[in-house]
């Protein structure tokens, strides 16, 4: 075998991409079979939810299920109490899904437009507050957040200072951590796929120090439950791109991020289902560097630098339990990206 396929073979290390699920069609089961880091499930949209994760669990124990109820891009002001929803709603579609008290993650309403003030940011947290502790009361694990594409608005504080919205929850959530697992949320889209530490998508970096300067808690775990193109399918040159993406958050210690999305026409994986899932089988080399076999992974700091690094998630529940240790296909396949994920990147702050 060629000395560089041996090397990337022998460091291959599991996934950190999934998939986000809207439907049941050829690419969701072709997805889904390649075991995924992670898998987001939006109740109560995607109807073959039940046996869809019923099978995941089945083939890959190790592939993590994340619930997203309460739909998205709705007013805070607009929305009930959290335990309201959760009770009367949300926990039905969720036991549906996959049993009580599962364990298994459920992210909140998504994209939430929210006052840009101090009190906005007050009310915002403290929604995401009661939301987590009525999903940890059912037995499961909150994901809060579900921030829109972008750094969130900066509000001005009452000392003068500024901070970004979402930086009072994650004060606020720091007590809860202490109790029970949970996750924060953002979607990593962006107009196109570009490889930079300026692109888009990497933005949860920027959020995670901002918010870990201001004070918030850095030992948190991260989904990206929506990743990828903002508009569009996707096409065969972004497997360079999911290739050097997976190597950042590899980095980062990001728990997963779903790629938008199979079962739908809208930015549908279909065109690259199976070269998606090969990688899914057999991924790149964890740090991005050199083939080393992976002894430096994790060693750049976190995406909570300043101040500690962010965990890779809750013990033994999200990486992917298919990972082979040929190489096959997808290193043939994705030679070129591997190689160039070779390159070292840095951790700037986006602006």
């Amino acid at each position: 075998m060629n000395p560089i396929l041996l090397a990337l073979a022998l460091s291959a290390s599991p996934t950190k991409l999934g998939v986000f699920v809207a439907g049941d069609d050829a690419t969701s089961k072709t997805l889904l079979a390649a075991c995924p880091a992670v898998a987001v499930f939006r109740l109560p949209d995607d109807s073959a939810a039940q046996t869809q994760i019923a099978t995941l669990r089945q083939a890959c124990p190790q592939s993590t299920v994340v619930l997203q109820v309460g739909g998205s891009g709705a007013a805070l002001g607009s929305l009930n109490l959290p335990t309201s929803d959760w009770s009367s709603t949300w926990l039905l579609q969720v036991t549906a899904a996959v049993g009580a008290a599962s364990g298994d993650w459920v992210e909140g309403p998504t994209e939430i437009t929210v006052p840009v003030t101090l009190t906005g940011a007050q009310q915002l947290a403290s929604y995401w507050n009661e939301f987590a502790w009525a999903v940890a009361g059912s037995g499961y694990r909150p994901v809060v957040g579900g921030l829109a594409p972008g750094v969130p608005a900066a509000v001005t504080l009452s000392d003068g200072g500024t901070e970004n919205l979402f930086c009072q929850t994650l004060r606020t959530m720091a007590s809860f951590s202490t109790t029970s697992p949970w996750a924060w949320s953002q979607h990593a889209l962006a107009p196109s796929l570009d490889l930079s530490s300026t692109s888009p998508t990497l933005v949860y970096r920027t959020i995670a120090q901002q918010c870990a300067a201001a004070g918030g808690p850095v030992n948190t775990t991260i989904f990206l439950t929506e990743a990828g193109r903002t508009t569009g399918a996707w096409q065969a040159s972004d497997l360079t791109w999911l290739a050097w993406f997976d190597a950042q958050l590899q980095q980062d210690g990001v728990a997963g991020a779903a790629l938008y999305e199979s079962g739908a026409t809208d930015r549908s994986l279909a065109p690259i289902a199976t070269q998606l899932a090969a990688y899914l089988q057999n991924p790149s080399t964890p740090d991005g560097g050199t083939p080393d076999g992976g002894s430096d992974a994790g060693q750049s700091g976190g995406v909570a630098s300043p101040g500690g690094s962010v965990p890779s998630g809750p013990p033994g529940n999200y990486k992917s339990g298919c990972a082979s240790t040929g190489a096959g296909f997808a290193l043939l396949a994705l030679l070129p990206p591997l190689v160039l994920a070779r390159r070292r990147r840095g951790q700037g702050v986006n602006r």
